[in-house]
């Protein structure tokens, strides 16, 4: 006899039943929560990588679409900006004693740079901080939809 609340059993609990659990069950319960996050994350990682060699999936950021058997599919490729730390501080200082701005305005105190406020600054003021800048694509994701017949 198992006594013990599952996951599965929590949709069926009253919000007032499940805040009564003994901590124990609680504790367990996060437990199985963290387990089944990290195998969802591990199917998502073989699912996805079917689908980038089925599809040929793009390495730079940016969106396509293919057609597959009556299915739209979007493959988007996300873009990571990150940033050096080391070149954004040489930046920052010669942004002070070269150039007499004020490197508060431009970069924050942990030395990383805003992508909507890197693509405002004037061009002078962004080839300073080029070096700096590194820009990689995430891993493909993917969305499925039945398109609609015509």
């Amino acid at each position: 006899m198992n006594n013990r609340v599952t996951l599965n059993d929590i949709f069926g609990l009253a919000p007032s039943e499940l805040e009564a659990l003994p901590i124990d069950q609680l504790a367990m319960l996060m437990d199985d929560l963290a387990m089944e996050n990290d195998r969802l994350k591990a199917l998502k990682l073989v699912i996805n990588g079917a689908l980038s060699n089925r599809f040929d999936a793009p390495v730079e950021p940016g969106t396509s679409h293919v057609q597959d058997n009556g299915y739209d599919v979007k493959i988007t490729v996300a873009k990571r900006v990150e940033w050096d730390q080391d070149a954004l501080k040489s930046a920052r200082l010669m942004l002070h004693e070269k150039w007499g701005e004020n490197p508060d305005e431009y970069v924050k105190a942990k030395y990383s740079v805003s992508e909507s406020a890197y693509k405002s600054w004037p061009s002078s003021i962004r080839a300073l901080f080029e070096k700096a800048r590194l820009v990689k694509a995430s891993a493909p994701s993917f969305e499925i939809k039945r398109m609609e017949a015509a």
